[in-house]
Parts: C-alpha cells; sequence; structure tokens
C-alpha cells in the first residue's frame, strides 16, 4: 500500500503538531508501509497567515482564521489531488489537515484525516484560539466539516475527540476509528531502564510544559508550597519553561526547585538529562487547564512515572485512573493537589505497582507502533 502524506508544513518542523506527524510517519515506514510525502502544501502562505492570526489575536483579541478561506482550501485541494494523482498514491493520508481536504476535487483515492480534536470542541476550550468572530467561527467549522465529511476515514487519539465528530458534524461512527497516541520518542527505554529500585532521597515531583499558565504551572508551585510548609520531604523539578517573573518562592520551596527552561532533544547531552529526570521522577505532576490528549503522558509512562493530572479533554483516556495515575476535577487548586500527592506518598507499595502498571501501559497502547499496527489494519478495510 502507498499512502499518500499530505502536510501544510514540513514535518520536521516544531509547528508540524509538535513532531507527532513526525513520530507517525517513523512508525508506520518502520511496520512496512511505503509513504510518499505530498508536501508541504502552500506552506510558506500557510506560515505567514498563522503568523497574522498571532498577531491579530493579541491587537484586537480576535482570529480572522484566514487559512480557513474558501481561496486557501481550494487552492490547496487541486495541489494536493495534483501530487497524489502524479505519485499513484493508493490512499490519501492528511494529519491535522482539514484545510488540505475540504475542498479535495473528486477523485477514487480514499481519504483519510487524523486530528485529536475537533474546530467545536477547541472555539471553547482552548484560550489561545482567541475570540473568533462569528464569520471566522462559522467559516473554521464548516471547513473542518466539509473535511470529514469528505474523509473515508477519521481517526482519532480519544473517544472525547470522536464523539465530537461524531455528535458535532454527523459522522457515520464506521468511518470513525479510534487509537490512542504513543510517545513522541525515537528511542524510548527499556524496562530494565527505568523499573530498577528508586534512588532514596526526597519525593520527586516533575512538571513539564511549554505554556505555563495552561499547563497549570501556577497550580503546581501552590501546591510545592503547602507541601513543603506541611513538612513533607518533596523535590520540584519545572522542565520546559519559566515561572512568571512575579514568582516568590518562599525560601524553604527555592531550596528544593529546580528550573530548566529548555532541553534540546537533538542534542545527545540533553536528551540523556530529559531521560534522566524523567526517569528519576516519582510522580509526574501536570494540572492542565485545557489537554486534547496529552503526550507528555505516554512519555511519563514509558519511564514507569506515575501521573497526576486533570480529568478534562482526553486527559482520562491516557491516564487509568487509580492504575497508571490519578487525574483531578477542573477547577481543583493547589491545596487539592497538594492533598492527593500527600495520600500518594502514603502509600509507596501503591506506588510502585503503579510504576510497573505504567510502563505495561506504554509497551501494550501508549506507544507509535502499536498505533501503526491497529491503523494499518484497519486501513486495509478500505
Amino acid at each position: 500500500m502507498k499512502i499518500g502524506l499530505a502536510t501544510e508544513i514540513d514535518i520536521r518542523r516544531k509547528e508540524a503538531w509538535s513532531g507527532t506527524i513526525l513520530h507517525m510517519v517513523r512508525a508506520l515506514e518502520q511496520e512496512g508501509a511505503h509513504l510518499e510525502m505530498l508536501g508541504p502544501v502552500c506552506e510558506r502562505e500557510t506560515i505567514t497567515l498563522r503568523r497574522i492570526d498571532k498577531v491579530l489575536r493579541r491587537l484586537i483579541g480576535e482570529d480572522p482564521m484566514l487559512n480557513r478561506t474558501r481561496m486557501m482550501t481550494r487552492r490547496k485541494g487541486r495541489q494536493v489531488l495534483k501530487l497524489a494523482n502524479s505519485s499513484a498514491v493508493d490512499v490519501l493520508l492528511a494529519p491535522v489537515g482539514s484545510t488540505l481536504i475540504a475542498d479535495l476535487p473528486p477523485s477514487e483515492i480514499p481519504v483519510v484525516y487524523c486530528s485529536d480534536a475537533t474546530v467545536r470542541l477547541m472555539l471553547d476550550y482552548y484560550d489561545w484560539y482567541g475570540a473568533p468572530s462569528k464569520t471566522a467561527r462559522n467559516r473554521a467549522i464548516a471547513s473542518e466539516g466539509a473535511a470529514m465529511q469528505r474523509a473515508d476515514l477519521l481517526t482519532f487519539p480519544t473517544h472525547w475527540a470522536a464523539r465530537s465528530a461524531i455528535e458535532d458534524y454527523g459522522i457515520d461512527p464506521s468511518r470513525v476509528f479510534v487509537q490512542p497516541f504513543g510517545a513522541n520518542m525515537e528511542h524510548p527505554p527499556t524496562r530494565e531502564e527505568v523499573l530498577g529500585p528508586r534512588e532514596p532521597g526526597p519525593f520527586r515531583l516533575l512538571f513539564c510544559g511549554v505554556q505555563w499558565k495552561r499547563k497549570g504551572g501556577d497550580i503546581v508551585i501552590e501546591a510545592a508550597e503547602r507541601l513543603v510548609a506541611s513538612g513533607v520531604d518533596v523535590e520540584l523539578t519545572i522542565l520546559g519553561c519559566t515561572p512568571p517573573k512575579d514568582w516568590v518562592p518562599s525560601n524553604a520551596l527555592r531550596r528544593v526547585t529546580t528550573v530548566i527552561p529548555f532541553l534540546d532533544k537533538n542534542r545527545m547531552d540533553e536528551r540523556k538529562r530529559f531521560r534522566d529526570i524523567f526517569a528519576c521522577a516519582d510522580l509526574f505532576v501536570l494540572p492542565t487547564q485545557a489537554e486534547c490528549y496529552g503526550v507528555v503522558f505516554c512519555e511519563a509512562a514509558a519511564f514507569g512515572t506515575v501521573s497526576l493530572g486533570t480529568a478534562t479533554g482526553g486527559v482520562p483516556e491516557v491516564i487509568r485512573e487509580g492504575e497508571t495515575g490519578f487525574t483531578l476535577p477542573p477547577g481543583s487548586n493547589g491545596s487539592d493537589y497538594a492533598a492527593k500527592i500527600e495520600k500518594i506518598f502514603a502509600d509507596p507499595q501503591r506506588l510502585e505497582q503503579m510504576r510497573y502498571a505504567a510502563r505495561a501501559d506504554f509497551e501494550q497502547r501508549l506507544n507509535w507502533s502499536v498505533w501503526a499496527k491497529m491503523f494499518l489494519t484497519r486501513l486495509e478495510s478500505l
């Protein structure tokens, strides 16, 4: 089977779904699939329009969603079909590429659309979507709806997203395939590397996220302050971002907190440090306020690290409650997280069992190899 991969942006770019498409492609190729790269299609225009959208969101508080105009979707659709025909592909795969297939001309080539959410879910969920005008909002919904109707198969990592496609867009459930994504790691650690005895010392908490506010950085800080004040022997590592400049921690918390703004996984030394941090953590804490899936929870599971997150979006389908981690209700504050962490800290035997369960979940479900096998099997039905 020759799969044509249609993308708007070079999959090696960070903007290409934060590396998810690249890991998806690698997994498919490792399973023997033949992928033909169709694109990037209109990459320069797409990036330019996204930047304009971002500026306008800051200036006027509205997102015009210029990349979803009919002029752009028609142009992209024609170009995608031309590339697909010239490459003689058997099937067309468009990961987060609704604008590529919304106005795709008629063809006998089966089309597969892949995403982790829908526009209807995101518009009232992710604050960085801004406040689109009624025109832009309707345009975005209509464009994605057309893309979903054009697709022969729609694949999502969660039932949360799949339900929206079925209920909000009227997609036939028989055309929807749900399979969890995997950890975005080229060389995951082995069981032997991560399931050995933990090093003695304080209870090590890890927070990892780029967007401080959305990921719940303030909640983690509040929780850590309460734990320290209660005399709990903890250590906090903040990875991937920096606390706000106005953050003034207590001296006690400052002594046990390490902030690492950025690690480049393409550099061997920094990649090793990233792995060491996850492997040493006793609990991965991410009080995210909005999350479509949460690939980072898959990464934590790969290291046998138990997760504590928020029961929002697709997170409850990644973390298996009470088995591989825990979730707290949306709106939970630092005090709530501190109380939960204290309970986890007080039961080391259960935590150890959950470490093994988290790693097993990564091996059996939360890795790209499993996703690729299941996806290719489903693809055969087309």
